[in-house]
Order: structure tokens, then C-alpha cells, then sequence
């Protein structure tokens, strides 16, 4: 009876994990443009990857599409401040002039003039308050953008490290200590010293810390892309 009900959840799990699978795999193909029963070949080994040994904030920094934006609405929000300082400057005009009177020596005429912004202030000033506040509010942006991706890599640096961890530890522990269990319950129950339910359990915990160190690596390989997206970019 253990081991038919212990069947009978393998084949739930089973079932589970393979409609999992199709939906997974339908979101795949309505990414690439193909029919969503197209079949993805069975996936056995993910491909190994090593993320560059650099800073991480400052790559993420440097790939960070939210801070570039910032960044230009920064400097633009100063270039706009700037010419609506230049308007508060007078202005100097220049201008020259020949004319011909027939048998006569040409006349040449030379032209300089000012332009003073006497009144030109009181509605320059309000603008350039305006501009200050709006290039206040651009730098605070940018710092807070900054921030969130300072925050995003060390984010992204402790979920590696993690997740590096903890497959050492299910490879070279776990996973030959839950083997190392499972022979021996199947041992002492052949030899007629245990019973089969402490088979069925360890058994359990063997299949279990393999789907888990399964889980570890998809998740690795999952932050591995995204991280070295952002460190080539």
C-alpha cells in the first residue's frame, strides 16, 4: 500500500510538472512567433556560464537604461537653464555697409549696437526659477536611479553567490548523503532489519534534493543571463 500511494503522488507530480512544462513552453513560442504546440527539445544539461569578475555596480550602472535617461534629462534640463540665462546679457550687434555714388569715393558704413535687457528681466527671472526647480527635480531622479541600480546589483551579486553556494553544497553533501540513505534503507530492508517505509522515505528525500539542486541551477543560469546582460552591455 506504501508504495502504491507513494506511485500514485510520483505520477501527480508528474502530471504537474508536465503541464507546467507546456505552458512554459507556449510562452516560449509566442516569443519566437511559432505555434504554441511547436515542441522544444528536452533541455538536459544547462550551458555553463562564467559572469565577468569586475564591479557590479558599476557595470549595472553603466547598462542601467533608466539611469541614461536620467542622465540626459539632467543635461538637458541644465542646457535650458543656461540659454534662459543668456537672455538676461545684453546683446551686441554688428553691421557694415558700402555705397557707390557713381564718380565719387565709396562710402563704407560701420554699425555697433547694444541691446539691453532693461525689461527683458522681470520675465526672465520667473523661467529661470522655473528651470532651477525643474534641474533640482532631474538630479534628484538621477540619484534616486542611481541608487536603484547600485541597489539591483548588489541584488544581483548576493542571489549568485547564493545560489553558487548552495549547488556546491547539494553536489558535494546532499545529494551523495541522501544516496548514501536510500542504500542503506534498501539494505537493512532487503536483509530484513528495517522496514519499507523508511525506504519510501528516504527515497522521498533523495528525488526531492534532486529536483531542488535542479531548481538551484535553472535559478542560477536565470540570474547568470540577466547579469551578464547588464555586465556586456
Amino acid at each position: 500500500i506504501k508504495a502504491q500511494l507513494e506511485v500514485s503522488r510520483l505520477e501527480e507530480r508528474s502530471d504537474d510538472l508536465t503541464a507546467e512544462r507546456a505552458a512554459l513552453v507556449a510562452a516560449v513560442n509566442l516569443l519566437l512567433d511559432e505555434p504554441g504546440t511547436t515542441p522544444l527539445g528536452r533541455v538536459a544539461v544547462l550551458p555553463p556560464g562564467d559572469v565577468p569578475v569586475q564591479p557590479w555596480e558599476d557595470a549595472v550602472l553603466a547598462s542601467s537604461v533608466e539611469v541614461a535617461a536620467r542622465q540626459c534629462a539632467a543635461m538637458a534640463a541644465e542646457r535650458r537653464l543656461e540659454l534662459l540665462r543668456l537672455d538676461l546679457r545684453p546683446d551686441f550687434t554688428t553691421a557694415a555697409a558700402v555705397g557707390l555714388r557713381g564718380g565719387f569715393d565709396p562710402v563704407v558704413t560701420l554699425r555697433f549696437g547694444v541691446e539691453l535687457p532693461f525689461w527683458r528681466k522681470n520675465k526672465q527671472q520667473p523661467m529661470i526659477r522655473a528651470a532651477e526647480h525643474e534641474l533640482e527635480m532631474a538630479r534628484a531622479e538621477l540619484g534616486q536611479a542611481e541608487a536603484t541600480a547600485r541597489s539591483e546589483a548588489a541584488r544581483l551579486r548576493a542571489e549568485w553567490d547564493r545560489a553558487e553556494r548552495q549547488i556546491v553544497r547539494y553536489r558535494q553533501a546532499i545529494i551523495p548523503q541522501s544516496n548514501a540513505a536510500v542504500d542503506a534503507a534498501r539494505s537493512s530492508y532487503l536483509a530484513g532489519r528495517g522496514d519499507f517505509s523508511t525506504v519510501v522515505e528516504d527515497f522521498r528525500m533523495w528525488l526531492e534534493a534532486r529536483s531542488e539542486l535542479a531548481r538551484r541551477e535553472a535559478d542560477r543560469f536565470i540570474n547568470f543571463d540577466v547579469t551578464a546582460d547588464m555586465l556586456r552591455a
